[in-house]
């Protein structure tokens, strides 16, 4: 508990701070969760508070999951123009679906990786 405010015609109101050491949590739990990236969602908490980190070890692991989904990407890319002939067209609906996706989620792991190095900060807020 940081404060007790007391306002007129109003009730108590209790104001909380994190300790050193929660903050301390924080950044080991943000830079687990950047680690074992596991596509968006994954990292939707530590985005908002990744301005707690060191933005330098952040945006560095960020950067390595862009690397590794672009490889990922290129993977695809060569197995699918093996397999492309030898498929039904359900599988193409498929194909195109998942790649897509993949495109996507890199497309917005660079922007946040981006706004991690640049540091995009307005009054504490990201700004894409």
């Amino acid at each position: 508990m940081i404060e007790v405010v007391h306002e007129e015609n109003r009730p108590a109101r209790t104001v909380y701070g994190i300790t050193d050491k929660g903050r301390e949590v924080l950044k080991e739990k943000i830079y687990k969760s950047l680690a074992d990236f596991q596509g968006i969602r994954s990292i939707y908490s530590s985005v908002i508070f990744i301005k707690y980190t060191d933005l330098e070890k952040s945006a560095y692991m960020l950067a390595e999951q862009v690397a590794k989904l672009k490889e990922k990407i290129a993977h695809y890319d060569q197995v699918w123009e093996q397999l492309e002939n030898k498929t039904p067209p359900a599988f193409h609906l498929i194909k195109d679906y998942t790649h897509n996706q993949m495109r996507v989620e890199l497309a917005w792991l660079e922007k946040v990786t981006k706004f991690v190095q640049d540091g995009l900060w307005l009054d504490g807020r990201f700004e894409f």
